[in-house]
């Protein structure tokens, strides 16, 4: 008896990214640092920037005029760098489950990323390992294909891609909506909490095939 499981997909933010410890500001605090606005405008600066390039990409001299007419703001040219600054203060990798993901490959499961993210942070996940040169083919923006977790059709195009039946995908994500919404297609599913529960939950599903992995 083998194991059936062929691909681990996996989110980014929380899971292979996390909070970096010794910083314990919110990110609305860290753009105030970076920006040097107040707190409740760097709020709306916040909010902005998500809820308009999520699901799409806009460029930074488009973003500007955007934040000039919707909040009045003069945005330095070169916002998405402080935007990018940001959130390499706030994230770090996390590395004992990049670790983890490096063995699991060596016993011939794949990984792929599933992440509702924006551009201006692709270079930062490129630096933290979190790449195709890493092993992670294909990764799946929310910004480039114009769909989101927890749609549906965004569950359905990465079973596209990885060209397998849901029963040989582990979904990986920290928010139970997307958890969900994986589930309904008949992906096996992980509620990302802990990172030691997380490797032991999916052994337990990649077992025996690759059940020699250390945590």
């Amino acid at each position: 008896m083998t194991s059936k499981i062929k691909w681990l997909l996996v989110d980014i933010g929380d899971v292979l990214l996390v909070r970096n410890e010794e910083n314990n500001k919110t990110f609305n605090e860290l753009l105030v640092d970076e920006l040097n606005v107040h707190i409740e405008l760097a709020k709306e600066i916040n909010k902005a920037h998500y809820s308009i390039m999520e699901i799409k990409y806009i460029s930074e001299e488009e973003f500007i005029a955007n934040l000039k007419r919707d909040l009045g703001y003069d945005a330095p040219k070169d916002i998405f760098s402080y935007f990018a600054r940001a959130y390499s203060k706030q994230r770090r990798p996390n590395t004992q489950f990049l670790n983890f993901l490096d063995e699991i490959r060596l016993n011939g499961i794949k990984t792929a990323v599933l992440s509702n993210t924006i551009a201006i942070y692709a270079s930062e996940h490129a630096r933290a390992g979190i790449n195709k040169e890493s092993g992670f083919e294909p990764i799946i923006y929310s910004w480039q294909v114009g769909l989101a977790k927890p749609q549906k059709e965004i569950f359905e195009l990465a079973l596209n891609e990885l060209k397998v039946g849901p029963e040989e995908i582990v979904f990986i994500d920290d928010k139970p909506e997307h958890i969900k919404g994986a589930a309904s297609l008949g992906m096996h599913t992980i509620l990302f909490e802990d990172t030691n529960k997380t490797i032991s939950q999916i052994l337990q599903l990649v077992t025996p095939e690759v059940g020699n992995v250390e945590i």
